[in-house]
């Protein structure tokens, strides 16, 4: 950023990026603030692996610049970017008609999945009904009629794809099944309409996308895009700054679809669960058990993607690649930094909703 302002000098530049600082700091200063703005700047710059800086003069103006460090997105991620864009500008605010409400049956062996999930729906006017895995949903199924089923993939038991094969062998009507999982490249999608689903969500929940794909698959039902749904941003630059151990767009989803007490009740399910998955994974770490580690990773990093608590989610997706590309040399440094940041949440978390 370049400005033609009044400029700075050298002993003054040192103070720009420290808490409460400003080069006037007068009672009768000219310009207004309160000196937060590039203190956070600096922060957020280093939290992503980059730095901040200026190159200013007296009378002659100023250059602020940064850096951060990225990965270069695929042709793949940009065109699936696009898409979901496109997708989620069309699915603003979209309610059914309570009095012609869709029956829709969420199957997923995850509590919060089937939480957050059964909240959004309700919220917009649609009739839910809940499965805790695919041997429950066969028999939901036969003793209902629903109008489309959610149903998860990767579950205990029975997973979702050989569900939905045993359920399109019932002598019945059979409504769309669409496919839930954090599975969320394209030849995946393609791969799970091969076996018998009928379309495809990829987690974590993203709120506008699953009412736009549930809309399309059932233009019956009327909707209704006039809901109140106002965005809730943040009161001041102290929340922006506290809000990063919770994604602040995941949060305020939530916050349209959900009283304070029900999203308490997500993050308090949350804790408790994510408490067991790490510690269990510390311990199978000691006896070599990565299968176990792996299936613990691929809960918590949906459930944290879910509700939005990145760190959690970008530690857990880490040690699972690593794993996967059996890189364990780490395992133990990589599970307690995991261990740190879920105590961070819960340390702070309640202060944030």
């Amino acid at each position: 950023m370049e400005d033609t302002g009044i400029g700075i000098s050298q002993n003054d530049q040192q103070k720009l990026f420290h808490l409460f600082s400003q080069v006037d700091n007068s009672s009768t200063k000219t310009f207004s603030g309160t000196g937060l703005g590039l203190a956070i700047s600096k922060q957020l710059s280093q939290l992503m692996g980059g730095k901040i800086g200026v190159s200013s003069e007296p009378d002659e103006g100023s250059v602020f610049w940064f850096s951060l460090v990225a990965e270069k997105a695929s042709e793949e991620q940009v065109a699936v970017y696009q898409l979901n864009k496109k997708k989620l500008n069309k699915a603003k605010k979209l309610h059914f008609d309570s009095k012609n409400a869709p029956y829709i049956l969420i199957v997923d062996d995850n509590t919060i999945n089937r939480q957050v999930a059964s909240q959004i729906l309700k919220k917009s006017g649609i009739k839910t009904d809940l499965a805790t895995g695919g041997i429950a949903a066969i028999e939901k199924v036969k003793n209902n009629d629903y109008d489309l089923i959610l149903m998860d993939i990767q579950m205990p038991h029975m997973d979702g794809i050989t569900a939905t094969r045993e359920i399109k062998k019932l002598d019945k009507q059979i409504p769309p099944i669409i496919a839930m999982t954090a599975y969320s490249m394209k030849e995946d999608e393609a791969k799970f309409i091969a076996q018998g689903l009928d379309d495809y969500l990829p987690k974590p929940i993203v709120t506008d996308l699953l009412l736009s794909k549930i809309s399309g698959h059932l233009p019956q039902f009327s909707v209704s895009d006039n809901v109140d749904t106002p965005d809730i941003g943040f009161e001041n630059e102290t929340n922006l700054f506290k809000n990063e151990l919770i994604d602040s767009s995941v949060l305020n989803q939530l916050r349209k679809y959900a009283d304070t007490e029900t999203i308490y009740s997500f993050f308090e399910e949350f804790e408790l669960e994510a408490k067991g998955l790490i510690l269990d994974s510390i311990n199978a770490e000691k006896t070599s058990d990565i299968p176990k580690i792996l299936s613990n990773l691929h809960t918590l990093k949906g459930n944290a993607g879910t509700l939005g608590i990145r760190s959690l989610e970008a530690q857990s997706k880490k040690i699972e690649k690593n794993l996967k590309e059996k890189k364990i040399c780490n395992l133990n440094k990589d599970l307690n930094h995991l261990l740190k940041f879920f105590n961070k949440f819960t340390d702070r978390y309640q202060s944030i909703i």
